[in-house]
């Protein structure tokens, strides 16, 4: 059966008393049936119809609904898929960029070496006015010394 495509909740019931539905009516009546009992006859049959032409209109529109949903949702799993893709992509090509150019930026071990602190003698400073002394005497700072100096209280300096 057909569905059609206005909205048969809309729809109007005809009269069936009326001149154009005569040779429907005349079709049932007969000694037993009347041409008002006709009319309430077609009247039935058409509310059935009607009842389940709406049956089917409502499955047909939710059908519609769950169809434009799960649509919605393949395609907002595809863009998910496509920007994933996209950045996995990314990803890579930086993974390859950075190792195209590892040995270019890569740090010795001198390099890295001078580039602490604690390497930094007073001799790479000023090579002229340190003797073997001087530099035998640097040692690593301790847990004291870097310990910060209390304040003075204000209070016992008073006279």
């Amino acid at each position: 059966m057909a569905i059609p495509m206005e909205n048969l909740h809309k729809a109007i019931l005809p009269d069936f008393m009326s001149e154009e539905f005569t040779p429907d009516r005349l079709l049932l009546v007969n000694d037993l049936v009347t041409d008002e009992q006709a009319s309430q006859i077609l009247t039935n049959l058409w509310n059935n119809k009607n009842l389940k032409d709406r049956q089917a209109w409502n499955g047909r529109i939710a059908f519609d609904a769950l169809a434009a949903q799960e649509a919605e949702a393949q395609v907002a799993e595809e863009a998910t898929q496509r920007h994933k893709a996209l950045a996995d992509e990314e990803a890579l090509a930086l993974q390859e960029e950075c190792k195209k150019h590892q040995t270019k930026y890569a740090q010795s071990k001198t390099q890295a070496y001078l580039a602490t602190p604690s390497s930094f003698l007073p001799s790479m400073l000023h090579a002229s006015s340190v003797n073997e002394t001087t530099v035998n005497s640097i040692s690593s700072p301790t847990k004291d010394s870097l310990m910060p100096k209390p304040y003075p209280n204000p209070l016992m300096m008073m006279p």
